[in-house]
Parts: structure tokens; sequence; C-alpha cells
């Protein structure tokens, strides 16, 4: 049975990236998934029955862009060249993605997670070693690689990404770690 952590150790392992290289890429992805569902695996767009996007990521059926269809294709290239197949996925997920547009949001999150794996992996545009060396920051990349809209909407989905990840100032907890005190700033 194919899990995400299992492929990422592997894909880590082929890439050479350190603990610390594969944290990075962990928290991209987890803030991916923030800004586009607040990481929630049963999500469609705007909450709505008829909302493109799907799943976690927000891929999009056939309506919008059909990037679910090139995520499964990437899918079942990545599971090959890992030794695993579709096979190796749970049955109700191999159901899902057999279909002619497959809705990720009826995916486990874990088959989900193994996808945005995949895709990234075998997307030619996506560079994760710059991701995890610093070269792009997380915003653009994920502006780059994952939502990729018009460079027009770019700067406000830049605003967003500031206005969802970051926490704002005042509610940074400071930890002094030798008297073990937590003050508010």
């Amino acid at each position: 049975m194919a899990d995400y952590y299992t492929l990422l150790a592997k894909e880590a392992g082929k890439r050479n990236w350190n603990p610390d290289q594969i944290n990075v890429f962990e928290n991209w992805r987890n803030s991916v998934g923030q800004i586009e569902s607040n990481n929630i695996p049963t999500r469609t767009q705007g909450d709505s029955p008829k909302g493109i996007g799907r799943g976690k990521y927000q891929y999009e059926t056939s309506k919008g862009s059909a990037t679910n269809k090139t995520a499964t294709n990437r899918l079942k290239s990545f599971l090959k060249k890992n030794n695993f197949s579709i096979k190796d996925l749970p049955e109700s997920d191999r159901k899902v993605l057999s279909q002619q547009d497959p809705d990720f949001s009826l995916l486990s999150e874990d088959t989900q997670d193994i996808i945005f794996l995949a895709d990234k992996s075998e997307a030619p545009e996506t560079k994760l070693n710059d991701l995890v060396s610093g070269a792009i920051s997380p915003v653009d990349a994920w502006i780059k690689w994952h939502w990729k809209g018009s460079k027009k909407e770019a700067e406000k989905k830049r605003e967003q990404w500031f206005r969802n990840l970051i926490v704002p100032e005042e509610e940074v907890v400071d930890l002094n770690i030798t008297g073990f005190e937590s003050t508010v700033k």
C-alpha cells in the first residue's frame, strides 16, 4: 500500500534533501493546502457543489482548467517510478481516479497529499530543489507552480498568501526558553 510519508521519503532521498529541506517542502505543502481550502480535504470551491476546484489543493475539474486530469496522469507516472501503481491506493480512491473527471474532494487526505507530491515532482516547470534551498520563496512557488493565474492577479494572490498565513505581530508568542515562561507581545 502506498502512503504519503513513504513516497515523500523516497522523493527526498532521490533529491538528496536533508531534514530541514524536507521540512521546507512540508511547510510549503501545508501552506498551499491552507490557502486553497483551509486544509479541508472535502472542500469544493466556494463551498458550492458546482465549484470547479476540488479537495485540499483545489485541483480543477474539466469545467475549469482540468488540472485534475494532469495531476492524475502525473500520479500514475510518479507511482510507477517508485515501484507502486494505482492499485496500491485505497479502493475507494481508485474508483474516483478512474472516472473521466475525478473529483478530488472525494479522495482520502493521504491520496490527495500523494497527488500533490506527485504533481509537483513530475511537473517540468516545478523546481522543488529551488524551493527547499530558498532560491524561490514559498509564495512565489505557490503562484508559479500551483495557482498559475494571470500576472495581473498575481499581486492580489501574494497579498492573500500573507494575509492568510502570516500571524499578526500582536498574536506572536515569545517563548522564554531559559525561564520556561510564555509572554504575549
